[in-house]
């Protein structure tokens, strides 16, 4: 099960017990949920749950902006999908930070029946510092669960090793 962000799904409620209301949060508030995904990738590494792969992340709609602001942060982030992108969910801008990701892989997808996330990823695909994939799902859905068919096998995203092959 994939952890939540704060004011997402069950987690509505504070250290303190009281309420979370995501429709009162500030856009301050809003980008504490990087805080969320860093206490996640914190715990998969005390957990030494990190295969040799490294850590792939993967959000949705705005947990996929939180995701994003994180990676930035993170070099040890070696892929990270977003599915339903956006440029500026909950007042997370996200434009700038495609390109300060860098050069890892990054995975784009939207489903052809989403029009709020299309222009978003097209947008993001440009501002990329590395091409990244952008295969398209058939699933009438905005975010989480978006395939409807298996992917595509020939596209990798986590780095090969070089090969020690010779031809």
């Amino acid at each position: 099960r994939a952890p939540e962000l704060r004011g997402q799904g069950e987690s509505i409620r504070n250290a303190s017990g009281g309420d979370v209301d995501r429709d009162l949060f500030t856009e301050a508030d809003f980008r504490k949920r990087v805080h969320d995904v860093a206490a996640s990738v914190l715990y998969l590494r005390d957990e030494r749950a990190v295969g040799e792969k490294g850590i792939q992340l993967v959000g949705a709609d705005v947990g996929g902006s939180a995701a994003l602001l994180y990676a930035v942060e993170d070099p040890e982030i070696v892929t990270l999908a977003l599915l339903s992108p956006g440029l500026m969910y909950d007042g997370v801008d996200t434009v700038g930070q495609v390109a300060a990701y860098g050069k890892r892989p990054l995975l784009l997808v939207v489903s052809v029946a989403d029009s709020y996330a299309s222009r978003p990823a097209d947008v993001l695909a440009r501002a990329a510092r590395r091409p990244p994939h952008l295969p398209l799902s058939y699933a009438a859905a905005h975010g989480p669960p978006l395939p409807t068919r298996p992917p595509d096998p020939a596209p990798r995203l986590a780095p090969r090793p070089p090969s020690t092959h010779n031809s």
